[in-house]
């Protein structure tokens, strides 16, 4: 155990708890990483679902004004991304912008 862990008890059903010995077993592992393991993808899940839910609020709180500025922006973005040349040699890149200047 590292600094930065802290031990702790804690009551699961007794399903539960063969699962996770499975887990342990089949990995090569200990219950402790496999609870570890499970509850850091149980946390990153419940932090986008929280993040999607606010981002849709978000979203659908925007007057109409807000959403055509949102769309004129994104429809502006979408335009100047098709003219970057950074997917090119830095030659070809040259010479199609002398080729557009000229």
């Amino acid at each position: 155990m590292t600094e930065a862990e802290i031990k702790i008890s804690v009551t699961v059903a007794a399903d539960l708890l063969s699962g996770i010995d499975q887990e342990a077993s089949a990995a090569g592992g200990s219950r402790s990483a496999v609870i570890e393991r499970l509850l850091r993808r149980g946390v990153q899940s419940e932090r986008l679902a929280r993040l999607e839910k606010s981002t849709a609020e978000y979203y659908d709180s925007l007057t109409d004004q807000e959403k055509a500025d949102d769309a004129a922006l994104a429809k502006a973005s979408a335009r100047a991304g098709r003219r970057l040349t950074i997917d090119h040699s830095p030659e070809r890149a040259v010479h199609s912008r002398s080729r557009r200047a000229g």
